[in-house]
């Protein structure tokens, strides 16, 4: 027999997932039997008080772990699952954030719209490769297939300004694994990070004991006067083309500025050149590397925005002096990505294909954008947005309302808000809005309930 489900509001989970924990042990433990129904969406939202979307996303969790199925027309019905014994579990942050991701409502940074996916040119390249290439069965240059090499210089020397040889290029299945590469490589005594910045550069940098330096973000960029006050930092990591997640492009006084410090103190830069690919008011603006004179920067890339994230394939220019490093310490290395996505991403950019669907989908994503603007700025109008001039993500600033607090409330409700704290800006919240993978048909009620949150 089903137990009643008691819920916390003032908990420290959220509520999809106190629901989602107090059916998976009954069903663990027995108290709820295989063939059972569970009362519908509708008749516990009445009971329990709460929206559909956190019964939604407290129903959809269950069926992914197997313990209920959805029957047309027939509600949801419990799965057998063996009796196990009861085993207190603490869900980390991370988990929650994956889970609410996969499962619940959020303006998730991390998504594109996938339904903008090159299926039939994919499809097409990948018979080609397969038909076409005698040696894809052989290992292949441990930097990479020289022919997506070559496609990625001539790519980035006329689109991002990039000055490079092929040689020069390595290919690998993700930034991370490039981080991991070049904090092996580098061994920096500390490295300096953009605050706020992207955090997985910072865990990477701990996972190799490396102390972090923060340094603040301001309209223009990193504070490079702040990066001189700070000795022996010789590695600086930087998205210039569109902060993450303040939304910022760094200004060429500030591009000149930090060029100038790497030279002085005989640094580093590690340039990501996050969402570059996606600009929605002028044209693309080139990259640090490109105005470069003196080989201070390495350039970092990725496809996991501008095509999907399961296209892991991300690629780094090296400066040349550190190429016959790279060469003797990790040459014995194999390159991570396969082969075969190697040769048909070759084809993709060098026919063509990959630039015009850049163009396309920055169509899509700017309808997308500036619907979700109007319907934001409808519902909060004394709101503001910034850093929408580019890339897949904004800021939403809503004044009269704390960051904490907001979030929290709407973790309640299931929807997951990722935000930037503001100690300069008390009392206003400071939300990141991903549009790019949003469902349409979710919008509405993924505001409604922000509107909710922030009136309570």
């Amino acid at each position: 027999m089903i137990q009643t489900i008691k819920l916390d509001p003032a908990g420290s989970e959220s509520m999809y997932l106190q629901i989602y924990r107090q059916f998976s042990q009954q069903i663990r433990t027995g108290g709820i039997k295989e063939g059972e129904r569970l009362p519908s969406k509708r008749v516990l939202c009445d009971e329990l008080k709460v929206s559909h979307s956190t019964v939604e996303s407290a129903y959809q969790l269950l069926m992914a772990e197997g313990y209920i199925e959805a029957l047309p027309r027939k509600g949801y019905r419990v799965l057998e699952v063996l009796d196990l014994p009861e085993k207190k579990e603490t869900i980390s942050s991370e988990r929650e954030k994956h889970l609410q991701e996969t499962v619940g409502l959020s303006f998730s940074t991390g998504k594109v719209d996938t339904t903008a996916f090159p299926y039939t040119s994919w499809a097409k390249l990948y018979r080609e490769v397969l038909y076409q290439s005698n040696d894809l069965l052989s290992r292949g240059d441990y930097r990479g297939d020289r022919e997506l090499r070559i496609a990625l210089r001539d790519f980035l020397t006329r689109y991002r300004g990039v000055r490079v040889s092929e040689d020069q290029i390595i290919v690998a299945a993700g930034v991370d694994l490039l981080l991991d590469m070049l904090f092996h490589l580098l061994k920096p005594e500390r490295v300096a990070l953009e605050d706020p910045g992207y955090p997985a550069v910072g865990r990477m940098a701990k996972l190799h004991g490396i102390p972090i330096v923060p340094i603040p973000v301001d309209k223009n960029g990193i504070k490079v006067s702040m990066l001189r006050q700070v000795p022996d930092t010789h590695l600086c990591f930087v998205t210039p083309s569109h902060q993450f997640p303040a939304g910022v492009t760094m200004s060429i006084g500030r591009r000149s500025q930090l060029l100038g410090w790497a030279d002085k103190t005989q640094s580093l830069i590690i340039e990501d050149d996050y969402d570059s690919e996606f600009r929605y008011t002028t044209r693309p603006i080139g990259a640090l590397q490109g105005i470069d004179t003196t080989g201070r920067v390495i350039y970092l890339g990725t496809f996991s925005r501008s095509i999907s994230p399961s296209i892991r394939v991300a690629y780094m220019v090296l400066p040349e002096q550190l190429c016959e490093r790279y060469d003797e310490e990790r040459g014995y290395h194999s390159c991570s990505v396969s082969r075969l996505d190697q040769q048909v991403l070759a084809r993709f950019i060098s026919s063509g294909m990959y630039q015009r669907h850049i163009r396309r989908t920055t169509r899509i994503y700017k309808e997308k954008k500036e619907k979700l603007e109007k319907m934001l700025l409808e519902a909060f109008p004394n709101a503001r947005i910034t850093g929408n001039e580019a890339g897949l993500h904004f800021i939403l600033h809503l004044p009269g309302a704390e960051t904490a607090d907001l979030k929290e409330k709407a973790a309640g409700k299931g929807l997951l808000l990722q935000t930037i704290d503001s100690p300069d800006h008390p009392g206003t919240a400071h939300l990141l809005i991903g549009f790019a993978g949003l469902e349409e048909e979710k919008i509405p009620e993924m505001i409604a309930t922000l509107q909710e949150c922030f009136s309570n």
